[in-house]
């Protein structure tokens, strides 16, 4: 089944729900892995995708401020 987890879930709250009991679905519900979530390719793709957004930025402002130390010594 295609939701079989919280069919699961669903039914022991019913289940604890009749019983008078409080159910608390995070108990019982396990969180993945970054490993199993991942795919081969990924952790490279995202460096990159870092890398391409960031380092632009980075750059200018290591110029800006590179600028202005020349023209506070030249001035």
């Amino acid at each position: 089944m295609l939701f079989q987890k919280r069919v699961d879930r669903a039914m022991e709250h019913s289940k604890a729900h009749s019983r008078g009991q409080e159910y608390d679905s995070r108990t019982d519900r396990e969180e993945p892995e970054l490993k199993d979530v991942m795919e081969k390719g990924d952790g490279f793709a995202m460096l990159v995708a870092a890398l391409i957004t960031f380092l632009p930025i980075c750059l200018l402002l290591l110029l800006i401020m590179a600028g202005a130390g020349a023209l506070f010594f030249l001035l």
